[in-house]
């Protein structure tokens, strides 16, 4: 999968689909437990950046949906389990300019509040409304998604239950080592 993110990349193919080849292989990584936690959120940021070069770059013609809103909600809230200050304020840039270009016009949870949910993460209500969206995606309508769960980190980990209760999981517990293989993808990305 990696040749397949590099080589995309390395053809100047539209950088959706190279942002596409890194969520896809954030996702197996995640399912087969070959990538820690860090090493997605890492990995995620890299997909945020090539995607904001689709929807930015008048060349692919990308477009800003919920979605999107959504995907950088969630890095700036794991940059704050990981307190990560670069990322958080580099995120918050993103954020800025994604509400702006946002193109889906309707009623959504994240739409309502987006700026408040940025700066969720010392705000146990917002904090626990965001889990108890969580909690009952499977019920939840579809018409009214997509929903904070179908965006990294999915289901595989719960960022508002790490925000509330950061002081019993202390950073430190975090596994912030890359390996040698994500290393590389990310130095080659950004090369």
């Amino acid at each position: 999968m990696i040749n397949k993110i590099l080589s995309g990349y390395n053809e100047s193919e539209n950088p959706g689909s190279t942002a596409f080849n890194i969520s896809l292989f954030i996702c197996d990584g995640l399912r087969n437990g070959s990538l820690s936690l860090y090493e997605s959120y890492m990995l995620n940021y890299e997909f945020l950046r090539f995607n904001r070069l689709w929807y930015t770059q008048k060349a692919w013609e990308g477009w800003v949906q919920i979605t999107n809103l959504i995907d950088i909600l969630n890095q700036k809230l794991l940059a704050e389990v990981f307190n990560d200050k670069q990322c958080i304020k580099s995120i918050m840039d993103m954020a800025e300019e994604v509400f702006l270009l946002n193109s889906e016009k309707r009623k959504h949870y994240i739409l309502n509040d987006y700026a408040a949910y940025l700066e969720s993460q010392n705000n146990p209500v917002l904090l626990k409304k965001l889990m108890n969206i969580r909690s009952g995606c499977e019920k939840a309508d579809h018409d009214e998604g997509p929903y904070h769960n179908e965006s990294f980190p999915y289901d595989f980990f719960n960022f508002e239950e790490m925000l509330l209760h950061k002081e019993e999981n202390s950073i430190n517990s975090f596994n912030r080592i890359l390996s040698h293989e994500v290393q590389k993808l990310i130095i080659d990305l950004n090369i």
